[in-house]
């Protein structure tokens, strides 16, 4: 079987899945098999190497987001298992970005170990593990051991373009959902989970708003002048895995091996990006559940948003371990500056984070259909959490 029959055949069941063919999934076309069996031959050492046809027992793992995933096992030797990837994007840029930061995580131990990579996808460990759940990542335990990763990701050296990507995200999605709409973008603003002050609040949002918003933002980065650093962009539970037999509880976290008990994944939006960003975005995540079996298929609990004291002790906990990471050493007053500069940067990520990921909800509203989840309401109550606190931005700019 050749390479770029493999590809055909990957994507073939990719576009059945995104056309909303589910059935596809329900029983895997023989040519994916085989595909499949072929790439575990020439990638795979082991029990893998003389794998035939009828000797894997393929599962899809959910939470992919536009990729297919699917967990591999070796029926003949059970605990061999695999991960395969099917790339959703056919942007080679994107693919080809996301599998550069996977590869280079991987060999730090900041990732699963990569396998395999092949046109359309790539191999990947499979981590014996369960989800973050949002309940969990406010816990000091947790706190402790996400901030002190974070500060692993924003120490690395990686190459890809180094001025701050915060505005080109945004523009990118404001440009795809101009071209997906041929009237002007036009929101009615009413909210489904979330209850805010509606004076704070457009009556009416269209796309010429939002576009005032993204020139509001820019002006307040470049006042700001947050440090860039090497960026997750999307770390919330869903993208936290807890290895198997990992106990968590507010006081401390019990791991029965040697292993780090969380591993982060999905670099899919990984760049070079104002620092803040990424505090910001762990913070809405504390108030925010997904997966939820009702449509929308989300819920936001306004109550649960980081307070001044877990966020004091995240910066705090991240600060120490960035410095011990680059050999820095700073006094009691040079350290609190440090931490007070970095809590006001958190601050405006929390809202840099409700504001792109508003525009990112509108934009997958209009191009893409996800079963038992709705974009568009979540990207109105995300757009209403920016606008409550926006005075967090306007107070940069008076200073």
């Amino acid at each position: 079987m050749t390479t770029s029959t493999i590809n055909e055949t990957m994507m073939s069941l990719k576009n059945q899945f995104l056309d909303g063919n589910n059935s596809a999934l329900s029983k895997l076309p023989t040519k994916f098999v085989q595909s499949v069996t072929v790439l575990c031959n020439q990638f795979l050492t082991g029990s893998w190497e003389n794998v035939v046809e009828g000797d894997l027992e393929m599962e899809r793992v959910t939470g992919g987001n536009s990729n297919l995933i699917f967990k591999v096992v070796n029926k003949k030797v059970p605990v061999d298992i695999v991960l395969l990837r099917i790339f959703g994007s056919e942007n080679d840029a994107i693919t080809a970005k996301d599998t550069l930061v996977f590869s280079i995580l991987s060999e730090r131990d900041l990732g699963p170990k990569l396998l395999g990579v092949f046109p359309g996808g790539r191999l990947e460990e499979y981590i014996e593990s369960r989800n973050l759940l949002y309940t969990e990542l406010p816990y000091k335990s947790s706190l402790t051991l996400v901030a002190e990763q974070l500060a692993f990701i924003h120490c690395l050296e990686v190459p890809l373009n180094k001025n701050p990507q915060m505005m080109p995200m945004i523009n990118n999605v404001l440009d795809e959902i101009k071209s997906s709409i041929s009237d002007d973008f036009l929101v009615d603003v009413k909210f489904t989970k979330i209850v805010i002050d509606e004076s704070l609040v457009p009556a009416i949002v269209n796309y010429q708003t939002l576009v005032d918003e993204a020139v509001f933002i820019e002006k307040v980065l470049k006042k700001m002048a947050s440090p860039t650093v090497f960026s997750h962009n999307d770390i919330f539970g869903n993208n936290i895995l807890v290895r198997n037999n990992v106990i968590i509880t507010e006081a401390e976290i019990v791991c029965p091996s040697s292993e780090h008990p969380f591993v982060i994944i999905d670099y899919e939006y990984a760049n070079y990006n104002v620092r803040g960003f990424d505090f910001g975005q762990i913070f809405c995540e504390f108030a925010h559940e997904y997966n939820m079996p009702e449509l929308p298929g989300y819920e936001i609990y306004q109550n649960l948003g980081a307070t001044d004291e877990q966020i004091e002790f995240f910066v705090k906990v991240y600060l120490t371990k960035y410095h011990e990471l680059k050999g820095i050493k700073l006094n009691d007053l040079e350290m609190e500056k440090e931490v007070d500069k970095l809590k006001v940067e958190a601050k405006i990520g929390i809202q840099l984070a409700h504001y792109f990921w508003s525009i990112w909800n509108f934009r997958q509203g209009l191009v893409a259909e996800v079963q038992g989840y709705d974009f568009h309401p979540n990207g109105i109550d995300r757009l209403g959490l920016y606008y409550e606190h926006k005075n967090r931005l306007q107070s940069i700019l008076e200073q």
